[in-house]
């Protein structure tokens, strides 16, 4: 199996695969069993509380309200999704062209915001602020908003970031070719961390 993201949900963990949808594990990847989804690939998975998002290979997202059980397509249903985010009540999903979207109702109504012409790899959050690194005619730009996507500011790191991980204040972003770098003033400015990786 091919697996493209992982998630947690109190003791569940949920494994999306490439060909074969979502699976889950309820004692620490043990046992799986393949949950829904079976024609899907599923990419990314963004977890609110009881509220599990997938983001899946040109179908969009779709949203299950109880453990993985079953699943609801979403309005956002046609999309190449790669990451998908929470903050407050709202959920932002990252895709491939077409930037971020954010929805406010669970997923029933998406509005695409101004970061709108871009290939999204992925999301995270710290604080109030979502960083979203983005790739568009060759160039790899982190932005970032604290307004839920109202409007975005472009970030000092300009490498092909392909994966985010936050512990605190701490940022850490895994990189093509650069490995991993740190910030810990909000995406201010980047050190590299990368010894023996590189």
């Amino acid at each position: 199996k091919d697996v493209y993201s992982i998630a947690i949900s109190g003791t569940n963990i949920f494994a999306g695969e490439k060909y074969g949808g979502v699976y889950l594990s309820t004692n620490n990847g043990t046992n799986w069993q393949q949950m829904a989804l079976s024609n899907n690939s599923i990419k990314t998975f963004g977890v609110d509380g009881n509220n599990i998002f997938a983001g899946t290979y040109k179908s969009g997202v779709y949203l299950s309200t109880n453990n993985g059980t079953s699943w609801t397509q979403t309005s956002l249903n046609s999309a190449d999704i790669w990451a998908i985010v929470t903050l407050g009540n709202n959920v932002f999903a990252g895709t491939d062209g077409s930037g971020v979207y954010v929805s406010s109702d669970n997923g029933t109504s998406w509005l695409q915001t101004p970061l709108n012409n871009k290939f999204v790899t992925c999301l995270t959050v710290c604080g109030n602020k979502i960083y979203s690194a983005s790739f568009f005619n060759g160039l790899s730009e982190i932005y970032t908003s604290t307004n839920n996507g109202v409007s975005w500011s472009i970030n000092s790191l300009h490498l092909n970031t392909l994966s985010f991980a936050v512990n605190g204040d701490n940022i850490f972003a895994g990189t093509y070719g650069s490995g991993v770098l740190l910030s810990t003033n909000n995406g201010i400015n980047w050190i590299q961390i990368s010894e023996g990786l590189l």
